[in-house]
Parts: C-alpha cells; sequence; structure tokens
C-alpha cells in the first residue's frame, strides 16, 4: 500500500490546500457541492474566525506513497465542560477505508490533546455543535436533507476500530399521520395564543437586525444541552447566514411573547418538496412547561399543510429532548446517528 506518513500543522499554515481539498477528492464531488465543502472548512480554520478566541486546534493530514489520504483536526474548546473529563474534540474527519491511516491520525491528535491537559477525544464535532457533529449509522438509503450528516457507511465502523464507542444516540422520525400530529399540538397553540404568543416570519432581507436577537435565542435555550457551547455572536451569524444560503429554509419563525420579546424560533426545510423536515425548535429557559416548543412545531405544521407537503419529519432528536414524546410512540424512526467517545 506504501509508506504511511502524517503531517501536523497549525491552522492557515503547512498544506492548508491538500487538507482543504481532500473531502472534494476522496468523495468525488464537483461544481458547488465541492466548493461549498472547502468554504465550510475554510471558514473554521480561518484564524480570523472569533471561535478561535476560545479554542485552539492542530490539523492531521495522512499520506500513503505520498497522496492524502486522511485528515483529522484536533480541538481544545476551553468553552465545553464536562463533570467527568476534560474533552478534547475532533473534527472535520476525513479518511480512506485505511484503519492505519485512522490509528494514526487519532493517535496523534489524541498526543497532541494530552498535551493540553485533555483526557477524553469526542467525536466527530468540528469544534462546536454549532458546526458539523454526529455520524449517520442507520438510514443511508433514504433521501438525504440539507444539514444532515452524509458520509461514507464505513466511517463509524473506522472510528470504533480506532477504540471509540458509542455515547449518545439521535433519530429522525417520520410522521405516519400529519394531520393527527397536528391535532396533538392544538393545546399547545392554543394555550400559547391564549398567553399573546405570535409568530414572527424571519426575513431575509431584515436578518441583520435580527442577529442580536436570534443569538440571544439560541444561545440562552442551548446552554444546557450536553456538549454545547456559547458561540460569539460573530460566528453566531457567520454560521447562521452560511445555513440559510445552503438550507433555503421554507419556514424560519421566530416567537414573540405579548410584550414583543423574543423567546423562541423554529426553522424548516422543505425537500424533497413535498417534505417538511423539522430541524430546530429552541425555547427559553423562561419558557419551560408552556409547551412553546409544541406550539412552535404547531405552526410549522399549519404552514406546511395548508401548502399541501404530504411527509414531516422531526429531524436528529436527541434521545433526552421532549420532541421524542410528542408523536405518542406513532411516529417510525427512518434513520439513526450517534456521537462517540475514547480515553486518550
Amino acid at each position: 500500500m506504501g509508506d504511511l506518513s502524517i503531517r501536523r500543522f497549525t491552522n492557515y499554515s503547512g498544506p492548508i490546500k491538500e487538507f482543504l481539498d481532500l473531502p472534494a477528492q476522496a468523495r468525488r464531488l464537483e461544481g458547488s457541492e465541492a466548493e461549498q465543502e472547502r468554504v465550510y472548512s475554510e471558514a473554521l480554520l480561518n484564524p480570523d474566525n472569533s471561535f478561535h478566541r476560545n479554542s485552539s486546534s492542530m490539523c492531521f493530514l495522512a499520506y500513503r506513497a505520498g497522496t492524502p489520504v486522511g485528515r483529522l483536526t484536533a480541538f481544545h474548546n476551553r468553552l465545553l465542560t464536562d463533570y467527568r473529563a476534560h474533552v478534547g474534540l475532533a473534527g472535520q474527519f476525513c479518511c480512506d477505508d485505511d484503519l492505519q491511516a485512522a490509528k494514526s491520525l487519532f493517535g496523534m491528535a489524541a498526543t497532541w490533546m494530552e498535551g493540553q491537559g485533555l483526557t477524553l477525544m469526542r467525536g466527530p464535532i468540528d469544534g462546536d455543535i454549532w458546526h458539523r457533529w454526529r455520524f449517520m449509522v442507520r438510514g443511508f438509503d433514504t433521501t438525504p436533507f440539507p444539514a444532515e450528516p452524509r458520509h461514507p457507511q464505513y466511517y463509524p465502523t473506522l472510528f470504533v476500530r480506532c477504540g471509540f464507542a458509542p455515547v449518545r444516540s439521535y433519530c429522525t422520525k417520520t410522521i405516519a399521520d400529519p394531520w393527527a400530529q397536528f391535532e396533538r399540538f392544538g393545546p399547545a397553540m392554543h394555550s400559547n395564543r391564549q398567553r399573546g404568543i405570535s409568530f414572527e416570519d424571519v426575513a431575509r432581507d431584515g436578518l441583520n437586525g435580527l442577529m442580536p436577537t436570534l443569538h440571544d435565542v439560541y444561545v440562552n435555550s442551548m446552554q444546557e444541552l450536553w456538549s454545547s457551547t456559547a458561540a460569539p455572536i460573530e460566528e453566531f451569524t457567520a454560521v447562521f447566514k452560511r445555513h440559510l444560503e445552503f438550507l433555503h429554509p421554507e419556514f424560519v419563525i421566530l416567537a414573540r411573547d405579548k410584550n414583543g420579546g423574543a423567546v423562541g424560533l423554529g426553522l424548516a426545510v422543505c425537500a424533497p418538496q413535498d417534505t417538511v423536515n423539522v430541524l430546530t425548535v429552541v425555547a427559553l429557559p423562561s419558557q419551560a412547561g408552556m409547551s412553546l416548543g409544541q406550539a412552535t412545531v404547531g405552526e410549522l405544521y399549519r404552514r406546511g399543510l395548508e401548502q399541501g407537503k404530504k411527509t414531516f419529519q422531526h429531524c436528529m432528536l436527541d434521545p433526552f429532548s421532549p420532541a421524542q414524546r410528542w408523536d405518542h410512540g406513532e411516529a417510525e424512526i427512518t434513520r439513526e446517528y450517534a456521537l462517540y467517545e475514547r480515553p486518550m
């Protein structure tokens, strides 16, 4: 197979072009898809990115007989806390089905992380959960929706063979009867209307003025979420706008209370066009017990059903999310995803 070697370098130094080009070459991406992949990685590694105010990173590129065959970035996100261990994050993973190369990448990443005082490696996470994270483990035969993890099917197996074990699972559910599900949201929608909750469309042409509000809602709603850290507003703005360009969401709605304060947000993408994929539902901690999440998804359903959408999916649900119970056990789990950990 040829000799294996690993090069390590800091972001935006060393063989950065080969590092950025590898995913498109390995997956044979072309045109806008290849460019989108490169722009994503380039933006995250840019040293001017505000993400790096609270994070250190080291990139690793594996060569076999002089040809790049794998890459990995090790992140020390100093905002990430965990009661069990000091956690390092393994992200931007791309590799041929080459166990020796993968083991070498993770071995060098572990050595760097140990030098940072870290004791546990978690992945795949590209620095934080505002960027790409998780592997798909079931559902490769389904039609992908925007923002869903898609990668070669051997990646999860390669992680396990490199000493990782799955520690958290996620799922996408396809709703059996959208109209029946909409009726289940009825009480939550009614009670929230009664207390003055209204929903505002987030228009792209007015997005700049809303970014501080959106940042406040997201960061404060997700502060207790496992593996979550607070993104600086500059990075949040860049990621959110980049996501909107990539996702082309049909529905982005901001929930406001009777005083006009922003208290929640919902986002759904229609792809294919007859399918509503509910990707994001967040509510401020002050709304706990008010069923605002259900009311927000109910509003997304109302809009989708009015437009004649046939299929509704609740996407990439956390195992402890209240949304797991909203379908009353009548939805079908059609895809599953996992996050992995290994000791140094």
